[in-house]
């Protein structure tokens, strides 16, 4: 079975994806939603992306909501994983945290990292 995400049905994803885990999908990135979700597709019987929609908004199917949400994140954790976090942390954020320390507006910084799996990510942060 080979079907293609329609700008509409592309528009209706972002905005989904948006609203339930608080990604932002680039207007140039229809090619991800439609690679990863075609196998969802497939495994699901649905012939169309509409109807893959339609099952998890109107039908409100959980667990395919779910199977969306996870087809869509990386799941990967690396040291130092992407380039940009960590300049805006060594560049900004740091240097205005440590005039913050030095003056007394702030006593500790406090840095979540959230859904890091196996701690790449939050041991990163430390060194």
């Amino acid at each position: 079975m080979s079907t293609s995400l329609s700008t509409t049905e592309f528009n209706l994803f972002r905005k989904y994806i948006a609203e339930q885990c608080g990604i932002n999908i680039e207007e140039d990135k229809a090619y991800l939603i439609e690679s990863r979700f075609s196998k969802l597709l497939a495994d699901s019987g649905l012939s169309s992306f509409e109807e893959l929609y339609n099952r998890i908004t109107q039908h409100a199917d959980r667990r395919m909501a779910e199977k969306i949400i996870d087809a869509i994140t990386t799941n990967e954790t690396l040291w130092f994983r992407d380039k940009t976090p960590w300049e805006i942390l060594e560049t900004i954020l740091l240097p205005q945290y440590i005039e913050e320390l030095r003056g007394g507006k702030r006593t500790k910084v406090r840095i979540w990292s959230a859904a890091c799996s196996t701690g790449q990510e939050p041991y990163s942060l430390a060194m």
